[in-house]
Formats: C-alpha cells, sequence, structure tokens
C-alpha cells in the first residue's frame, strides 16, 4: 500500500510519484500531503488541486514541469533537498510563502511566477525568463552567486526593498521607481543602485500581534501591524497586518487592490461596504465575530482568503465572496443564498441551518435542514486549516 488517508491528509509511503496514483482518489478533499520517503515528482503530479495546503517533502531532490502548477491555496511546502525543478513547477500558487530553493542551479521559466514567496535566497547562476514574476509580496532577494541580473525576470514585483548579490557586475533592466536597500557585502556594481545598509533582512515577516497591544490608546505599529481605534488617515503603504478596535464598518474601496494585506482583526466590524476588499489578492484572514453584512464585491478575488466567521451575518451580496479560498462555510442565520460564493474553486461544503432558498448550483456539499433537496445531507468534519 503507497498511501494512507486520514481525514484531511494522506501519508503517501513509496519514493516516486505520478499524477495516475491518485485515480482512486478523492484529492479535493487532501489539505495536507506527507512523504517522507519520497525522491521525485513528476510533471503535471498536483497540477490543480486547489484544496491543498501543506507539503513535506523533506528528501525530494526533483520536481518536474507543472508538478504544482494552479495550487492555488497551498501555503508551505517544507523540503531542503530540492535541487531541480520544472517549468512552471509552482506557477499561480497563489498562496505559497513557505520553500526553500538554495540548492538550485537554475530557476527555469514561470517556475516562481505569482506567488506569495516574501522571502527568496538563491545560489543559482542561471535565471529563466518570467522565472519570478508578478510575485506583489516579494521583498528580499539574496543571489549570492549571479554574476548578470537582468530584472524583467523580476517584472512586477513592487514591493521588492533588499537585495544581496555579492558577485554581480553587469545589471539591465532596474525600474527607475524602487528604491532600494543593498547589502554592505554586495558588489560595487549593485551599490551605486540604491542604500547600502549594514544588517540585511535575515527572515520573512510572519503575522503576530501580541494580545497587550489590543489595549493601547494610540496608534501603534508593530512588525509592519498597525494597531488603531478608527482608520483615518494612517500610511498603510507598508502595512501586512491590521487591528481595528472600535471600527464597525469598513467603507466602499477603502483596501481595494492592496498587494500586501495579508490579515484584518476587527471585533466590532459589522459591515463590509461594496468591493472594500477587492482584488486584495494576499489577504487570508478575516477576524470579526460581529459581522452582520458583507455587501457586493466586498471581497472579491480575494484567492488567500480562507478564514472568516459569518455565523452572525444577516446578508451577503452578490458576489461577495466570488474567487475566493474558502473551504467550509457555516452561515446559520441566511435564509436565501444567491451567488455570493461564486467560482470559489477550493469550496467543499455549505451549511446553513435556516436556509429555505438557493439561488446558484453550487458544486459542493450543502447541508440545509430546512430544504427537502439538502435535509438528508451530511455534514463534513474537517480538520483545522
Amino acid at each position: 500500500q503507497k498511501q494512507v488517508t486520514m481525514n484531511n491528509t494522506m501519508l503517501y509511503l513509496d519514493t516516486n510519484i505520478g499524477k495516475h496514483d491518485f485515480e482512486e482518489e478523492d484529492m479535493r478533499h487532501i489539505f495536507n500531503f506527507i512523504a517522507p520517503f519520497l525522491k521525485e515528482i513528476t510533471e503535471t503530479t498536483f497540477k490543480n488541486y486547489k484544496s491543498l495546503r501543506f507539503v513535506y517533502i523533506p528528501l525530494v531532490e526533483k520536481i518536474e514541469d507543472d508538478a504544482f502548477n494552479g495550487c492555488i491555496n497551498i501555503f508551505s511546502i517544507i523540503g531542503n533537498n530540492i535541487k531541480q525543478i520544472g517549468m512552471r513547477s509552482f506557477n499561480d500558487c497563489y498562496n505559497l510563502s513557505t520553500l526553500n530553493l538554495d540548492k538550485l542551479n537554475v530557476l527555469p521559466e514561470n517556475s516562481l511566477f505569482n506567488t506569495s514567496i516574501q522571502d527568496l535566497r538563491l545560489s543559482c547562476k542561471q535565471l529563466k525568463d518570467d522565472c519570478c514574476s508578478f510575485n506583489n509580496q516579494l521583498e528580499t532577494i539574496d543571489l549570492s552567486c549571479m554574476t548578470t541580473l537582468d530584472f524583467h525576470k523580476f517584472r512586477k514585483c513592487e514591493s521588492l526593498k533588499n537585495i544581496r548579490m555579492p558577485q554581480v557586475q553587469a545589471i539591465e533592466n532596474l525600474p527607475e521607481n524602487l528604491q532600494l536597500n543593498i547589502s554592505a557585502d554586495s558588489s560595487e556594481a549593485l551599490k551605486c543602485k540604491g542604500i547600502v545598509i549594514d544588517e540585511f533582512p535575515t527572515e520573512k515577516w510572519i503575522a503576530s500581534v501580541k494580545k497587550k497591544l489590543l489595549f493601547w490608546q494610540s496608534d501603534e505599529v508593530t512588525k509592519r501591524v498597525l494597531l488603531t481605534k478608527q482608520l483615518d488617515s494612517q500610511d498603510l503603504s507598508r502595512i501586512k497586518g491590521l487591528v481595528l478596535l472600535n471600527q464597525t464598518i469598513i467603507s466602499k474601496k477603502a483596501f481595494q487592490q492592496n498587494n500586501l494585506l495579508n490579515f484584518m482583526i476587527g471585533f466590532n466590524i459589522q459591515k463590509i461596504e461594496e468591493a472594500t476588499f477587492y482584488e486584495c489578492y494576499f489577504l487570508s484572514r478575516f477576524i470579526s465575530k460581529n459581522l452582520k453584512s458583507v455587501a457586493k464585491n466586498a471581497f472579491y478575488c480575494c484567492n488567500a482568503l480562507s478564514q472568516i466567521d459569518l455565523s452572525r451575518v444577516e446578508e451577503l451580496q452578490q458576489l461577495c465572496f466570488t474567487m475566493c479560498g474558502l473551504v467550509d462555510i457555516h452561515i446559520p442565520l441566511i435564509k436565501i443564498l444567491g451567488n455570493s460564493f461564486r467560482n470559489c474553486n477550493s469550496l467543499l461544503q455549505i451549511v446553513g441551518d435556516n436556509l429555505v432558498q438557493i439561488e446558484f448550483a453550487y458544486q459542493c456539499n450543502i447541508v440545509a435542514p430546512q430544504m427537502s433537496k439538502y435535509q438528508n445531507n451530511k455534514e463534513i468534519k474537517f480538520q483545522e486549516m
């Protein structure tokens, strides 16, 4: 037996794997993949598996083309032995923020295209076209062996801030709008492109909030998390987390297309207005236990959004959670459900104790005891995500 499945976790025991190994498995219900003996992952093995979130592959050395392409909800891949990856290996892994590639010699075309990688440290000597493009969370790159670099490889990485390249001699297409911090041990050719700093960042940003700060009376920014009573005119340009102590309403388009915001906590927030978080691709958590109303397009295309409490929500307007990463939804007060969760490709279950009408064809398990069509459906219990 190659694999054992327990709840939403698959333990895989072989040394090689391919897409055919999952022919009899419903991968929509697999969130965690543990493979302690696996050494190679063949092409397209996990392609478009939208429920996958965590992968443990400590011995894997080779990952072929498209292996994880389109795994839009994968957050973390743990494995420190990866020596070769293929084209588009992690393409469109919107949520992927943890991945160690420091043993690679070559970074292939589109291999890290459109991810959540914040900190990239490579010993590569060759970077292929668009290997790191459209990484809006990327802030730090450490390329210890590169002697030439065309910054078109980092196209649309608009948060890039810190660079270390001790051996680089030729630099092309460096965007003029970037204000860069350059490590003190970088080459002279690079130092003239920015501000030289003695202390180069050694780790990526990790979300955290100290409970004692929740009682402060004035605005406070700690590790790029803003704590404030009310949104006013604060500078949010570098803020990645937000704690709102007294706010009850988030206004229309307030955070539209914010590419840095990772989480928001607002214990008293009751209403989210239209398009408030429209295309906030990296917003993964919204925490409020008093939320009552979500307006049209409020969280439209928040691809990373996987945690939100809807237990007190009385109104869900059209398309409010379109293309989000939600998996298990509980809406006990909603009676009529429209297309609020349209194109949520990872959605596996909707539970609505008072639902009497559903006006959209959802392709997931629906538990609605007030509706004859769904009254016998059993609720699926998922592991904590």
